[in-house]
């Protein structure tokens, strides 16, 4: 039983770099089993087909970042300070996974309905459910400005996974060394937040 865990765990860490890098078109289960150090039959003896590892590695992909992306708030927070601690954990986590914000989007992009199946994993969570109840109090009690959730969720995203997304562009046109790369988003951070807060502040 064990080794059989063992064995599936090998290969989704294996399908994880195969698909992070060459996406799902481009991924190919020998390069999987290749990776993972198995013959062919034997990934097919665990998953029978490419879209059914696909689909694995996908949802795991998403429960990964929102379990990393849990955060506990309390009550007396307000909605920038609470705003704010997403930010830093958003950033340590794409720190962490650089290359899943891009596997995210460009599957997306291809397949929509994968997506699209799997929301209730986000919107259902109490992290976002607390977010969206504190950001409407905040507008009823005049504290900040009647922006809609959605577009500062939606700016938050893009400001924070933008870097990670061109990140070899980055290297190869402004600065290869991983260290100034990693100076570079310390300083995304203090410049996002105040972007932020200039963006809801009344």
């Amino acid at each position: 039983m064990q080794n059989s865990e063992n064995t599936q765990n090998k290969i989704l860490e294996a399908a994880k770099n195969e698909f992070f890098e060459k996406g799902f078109k481009g991924a190919r289960m020998q390069a999987i089993a290749d990776r993972a150090s198995i013959n062919k039959g034997l990934l097919h003896y665990y998953f029978k087909s490419k879209e059914k590892l696909f689909s694995k590695v996908f949802e795991e992909s998403i429960l990964i970042m929102w379990k990393e992306l849990s955060l506990e708030f309390k009550e007396e927070q307000t909605f920038t300070d609470m705003l704010e601690q997403v930010i830093d954990k958003y950033l340590d986590t794409m720190k962490q996974n650089a290359l899943l914000p891009k596997f995210i989007i460009s599957e997306i992009n291809e397949d929509p309905e994968i997506f699209i199946k799997r929301k209730e994993l986000i919107v259902s969570t109490n992290m976002m459910q607390k977010l969206i109840k504190k950001h409407q109090e905040s507008i009823e009690k005049g504290i900040i400005k009647p922006i809609p959730f959605l577009h500062i969720g939606m700016s938050i995203i893009s400001l924070v996974s933008f870097p990670f997304l061109i990140k070899p562009l980055y290297k190869e046109t402004i600065d290869k060394d991983e260290a100034e790369f990693a100076k570079f988003i310390e300083q995304r951070r203090t410049i996002i937040k105040s972007m932020i807060r200039n963006l809801i502040a009344i």
